[in-house]
């Protein structure tokens, strides 16, 4: 498998995001990652839903991030929360999500500046990092698999 610039970047990005999570988590409580987690994917949501009316992504998302992100602030000043040693491994998968939730929104703001180029827009279409980002595959395919086991293991079905 070739990866092409935008794949790594993709990657670089996600990884970046998440792994600084994953230290700021490990070193503090647990509660502004979780937090900032929330906010990043309801900044998400809401331009989401805003560019699904001919809104530009962009212009909903990264003011909606930084509201949501003074309002985590807020909530972690209040309600501090840890889960002890299991800080570790929460922020590990906060990071992770919260990774990838970022390269949504950036990846979905910066698309419409690549459909200018034609270069990198053919390198996006080609990227499986940027088409797993940008139309969240991975998280769609584990959900359909958890509803599967949700509704397919009841007792006596052996």
């Amino acid at each position: 498998m070739r990866f092409n610039p935008v794949d790594i970047t993709c990657l670089l990005f996600v990884a970046t995001v998440a792994g600084i999570q994953f230290l700021r988590g490990t070193k503090n409580s647990i509660a502004l990652i979780f937090y900032e987690t929330l906010a990043i994917i309801g900044a998400g949501k809401v331009a989401y839903e805003a560019a699904k009316a001919n809104h530009s992504f962009a212009l909903f998302f990264f003011p909606t991030l930084i509201l949501f992100f003074i309002l985590a602030r807020i909530l972690y000043n209040y309600f501090d929360f840890s889960v002890g040693v299991f800080d570790i491994l929460f922020s590990f998968f906060l990071g992770i999500i919260g990774g990838w939730a970022m390269g949504f929104g950036v990846m979905r703001s910066f698309l419409p500046l690549v459909v200018k180029k034609e270069n990198l827009l053919l390198m996006v279409q080609r990227s499986w990092m940027a088409s797993q980002i940008i139309y969240l595959g991975f998280f769609r395919e584990l959900f359909a698999m958890l509803i599967q086991a949700k509704y397919h293991n009841a007792p006596g079905e052996f």
